[in-house]
């Protein structure tokens, strides 16, 4: 996911229970945060874009890699997707077919969760102001006394 307020692409690897984090113009996925180009790399190490720091933090060997764009409905770059490691050769034309249509799918849920988010952080603030003055109110007879 493209965090655009600390220009960072984030990541959570759920079997490490952790959160990777880079800046949004380092290694294939800044290159295609950066560009909006799909890459396919048949040999990562290869390549000189690729940052083999992150398969050290983890203790990983990239071999080969399909990083591609998602986009929101408004065409603005929201994140992007890595294949990596093949399990037999190199990713092929028909797998950038398939992770496009995935990336549509993507882009849409994942706009549809933002949008979820908001609403449920301006209903959290609009129940906050309401207890504050519900708080504040000072009840009277019809003299204003207390």
């Amino acid at each position: 996911m493209l965090d655009r307020d600390r220009n960072e692409l984030w990541s959570k690897v759920a079997t490490l229970a952790r959160e990777i984090r880079i800046p949004a113009t380092k290694g294939i996925a800044g290159y295609v945060a950066s560009t909006g180009q799909t890459l396919n790399i048949p040999h990562a190490y290869e390549d000189p874009r690729f940052d083999p720091s992150t398969d050290r933090s983890i203790g990983y060997r990239t071999r080969n890699i399909l990083c591609m764009p998602v986009f929101n409905s408004e065409k603005e770059l929201i994140g992007v997707t890595q294949l990596i490691n093949k399990h037999q050769g190199s990713f092929t034309t028909s797998d950038e077919e398939f992770m496009e249509a995935f990336n549509v799918q993507a882009g849409i849920a994942l706009q549809n969760a933002q949008l979820f988010e908001s609403v449920l952080q301006e209903r959290q603030y609009q129940k906050d102001m309401l207890q504050s003055l519900s708080d504040a109110v000072i009840s009277t007879d019809m003299q204003g006394k207390s």
